[in-house]
């Protein structure tokens, strides 16, 4: 299931800059490179081996994107500037450019304005097409939770599971209900989350389409990629 995604109007020079940038970062010696800069733990998820994630994923924006659940420009973007092909000014311009920000309240901002899931954990909150939605998660813990846990797992595209909350077999199915069940809950994201296994569910999102702001250290927020 998806939802309508909101691109913003692009400079000619984002425009240019973007196409070059795309076939700067292509080929062997760049997926090389970008292979060299990833953490370990990135390179075993990836299969730990780079001629196998190449020929699973043949491209590098591809192998990003399956990385961090980002959209083809981000993975552009990102690419380029992990194997310094892109200066620090230019990556923020164009991000400003695709819709993002490295200011996290602007990039909030703007990933509301985009559209899809985004959640934010201090102060709760959760939109959704643009849309806040109404419900008092600072009051109501567990559906806040879970709701969470199930954006986090779905941008990693990955289910969530008794064991996500250290629950029983039936812990998902009555957490979800819980939140769903709520008046102010939008009716098309619960039919977003679908059952993919016994004890297990999913948001059913394309994973560019689920933003997650976590803090990073006491008080500060950023943007959370698997």
């Amino acid at each position: 299931m998806t939802s309508t995604i909101y691109e913003p109007e692009r400079s000619k020079w984002a425009a240019e800059r973007l196409g070059y940038l795309s076939t700067q970062i292509a080929g062997a010696t760049c997926a090389a490179k970008l292979w060299e800069r990833l953490l370990p733990l990135d390179r075993q998820r990836l299969g730990g081996d780079l001629k196998a994630a190449r020929e699973r994923w043949p491209s590098n924006v591809a192998l990003w994107i399956e990385l961090r659940g980002v959209n083809p420009y981000r993975a552009v973007l990102d690419v380029a500037k992990k194997i310094d092909c892109l200066t620090q000014e230019d990556y923020e311009s164009l991000l400003v450019e695709i819709g993002e920000s490295v200011d996290v309240d602007e990039a909030i901002r703007m990933a509301v304005a985009g559209g899809g899931l985004v959640v934010v954990e201090r102060p709760r909150a959760a939109y959704w097409k643009g849309e806040e939605v109404e419900v008092d998660f600072a009051k109501y813990g567990e559906p806040w939770a879970f709701l969470w846990e199930l954006a986090r797992h779905g941008k990693a595209g990955q289910p969530v599971d008794r064991d996500t909350f250290n629950g029983s077999a039936g812990t998902v199915a009555k957490l979800k209900h819980r939140l769903t069940k709520m008046p102010e809950f939008p009716v098309d994201l619960n039919d977003s989350i679908e059952v993919v296994g016994r004890g297990t569910q999913q948001l059913q999102l394309p994973r560019e389409q689920i933003r997650v702001f976590e803090l990073k250290g006491l008080e500060a927020l950023g943007e959370w990629f698997p």
